[in-house]
């Protein structure tokens, strides 16, 4: 299942609890993959698209249909490896503050893959 994105602006929102989720995700099923990171030896390696369908295993047996995650645009390898992975671009920024910093995540989405699909890395 991929899934399929309305048009949408490119927009600010606030996230004012933990509880908190961007209005236009509003896809069947959706679960945030937070904090997703390898240590930079492991990058090339193949683990990442493992891991990944390892997430998209799990989130089928919990009943998920979308994944939606958040990355800093500065992030450009980040960027390319969830668009190889079949994320899209939601139009959205998402900002967080850490110390005292304010930076801008893009929030990218997309729908559980099959058993077994695997993108080139």
């Amino acid at each position: 299942m991929r899934a399929h994105l309305p048009p949408l602006p490119r927009r600010h929102f606030h996230r004012p609890g933990t509880t908190w989720f961007p209005p236009p995700l509003a896809f069947p099923h959706p679960a945030l993959l937070d904090r997703f990171y390898l240590q930079s030896v492991w990058h090339g390696t193949g683990v990442a698209q493992t891991l990944l369908q390892a997430v998209d295993e799990r989130a089928r047996d919990y009943g998920i249909e979308t994944l939606w995650l958040c990355h800093h645009p500065s992030n450009e390898r980040a960027g390319r490896f969830y668009r190889r992975q079949e994320f899209q671009d939601t139009g959205v920024i998402l900002p967080f503050t850490l110390a005292g910093w304010v930076y801008n995540d893009i929030v990218m989405v997309r729908g559980i893959r099959e058993v077994g699909k695997n993108t080139e890395r």
